[in-house]
């Protein structure tokens, strides 16, 4: 006779999955439990549409049609031909279609001048700026310090103003703004750590921005007016230093540092399959420019990128950043 088995026992298998297995008994038949894998949204996807995006915009809840998203962001470059080149940053992220985003496009900077020593502008005004170039006297306009380049990044918010560090998927940063000397280049913006600014003499350059901050703001030259450059924030590059009595060719004061690249690994949207996609590096590789990312880059640099390269200069100094948003499914 049958071993007696209870109709509440095989509902129990039945909702463990157990049914067709031998059950447990003192003959030393064993039950198995597999856990088996959900399939990856990212197997076997195809590219169904790139929106390349040139001004900060919102993306807004129900415009997107698909959730399984590539961010391919380009920091703007600053102001002078020797300030520093913007970062590159790559990231993949699954986000729900009902979620409200921000696309931001940092600027380049613009050159300096003792009428327009301006930082390029990022999201808005107060968000992902570039540094001022310090303001230079007027008989030597051309003394003036560059701008640096605006940050471009995505961030999870419904508004420009709500920009934070907290909401921030993906960063690149922008490049760092020269000194008036043509040896102090500005460091190149994107990577862990913006580089450094340049430093001729015994003046010090601006700092890199770090993964929690902005850089440390430049050291004039002993001798020189008073020191009155300014530490980057978050999300903000410092200013250089004003000069506001005449001052002399030997005192060249140091390039700005650039902005660091941020990939937020942390986010419940992060494709972390996808980890292989990802890059932050400094710079774009271009040459010429201080610093150059990587070398060798492992997947290239960011100029060689198969959808930047056919875009001409993208990332150099005075160069507009710019964010291609591949859409999968």
């Amino acid at each position: 006779m049958a071993p007696f088995k209870s109709s509440l026992a095989r509902s129990a298998a039945k909702f463990l999955g157990l049914a067709n297995q031998a059950d447990l008994s003192l003959r030393g038949a064993s039950q198995s439990l597999r856990y088996v894998e959900p399939p990856d949204p990212w197997d076997d996807v195809t590219l169904q549409s790139t929106t390349t995006v040139t001004s900060s915009t919102v993306s807004a809840a129900g415009s997107r049609s698909y959730y399984l998203i590539e961010f391919i962001c380009v920091g703007g470059g600053a102001g002078n031909g020797t300030g520093g080149q913007g970062g590159f940053s790559v990231a993949r992220y699954q986000i729900p279609t009902n979620t409200d985003l921000v696309f931001a496009v940092g600027n380049k900077g613009t050159p300096g001048t003792s009428t327009s020593p301006n930082g390029g502008s990022g999201a808005t005004a107060d968000h992902l700026r570039g540094g001022n170039g310090y303001s230079s006297y007027p008989p030597a306009p051309t003394y003036g310090g560059s701008g640096g380049g605006g940050g471009t990044g995505v961030f999870v918010t419904n508004s420009l103003p709500g920009v934070t560090q907290g909401n921030a998927l993906i960063i690149a940063g922008g490049g760092g703004g020269d000194g008036y000397s043509g040896d102090a280049r500005g460091g190149n913006g994107g990577g862990p750590a913006g580089d450094n600014g340049a430093s001729p003499g015994t003046g010090g350059g601006g700092g890199g921005g770090t993964q929690v901050g902005g850089g440390a703001g430049g050291v004039n030259q002993p001798g020189s007016p008073p020191i009155t450059a300014t530490a980057g924030t978050a999300l903000n590059g410092g200013d250089g230093s004003s000069a506001p009595a005449p001052i002399g060719p030997s005192w060249a004061y140091g390039g700005g540092g650039g902005g660091s690249g941020y990939i937020n690994t942390t986010s419940p949207f992060y494709s972390a399959s996808q980890a292989s996609t990802n890059r932050n590096y400094t710079g774009m590789g271009w040459p010429g420019s201080y610093g150059s990312g990587p070398d060798p880059a492992p997947l290239g640099a960011g100029k060689d990128h198969p959808q930047i390269s056919p875009l001409g200069a993208i990332g150099r100094s005075a160069e507009n950043g710019i964010l291609l948003v591949n859409y999968y499914n």
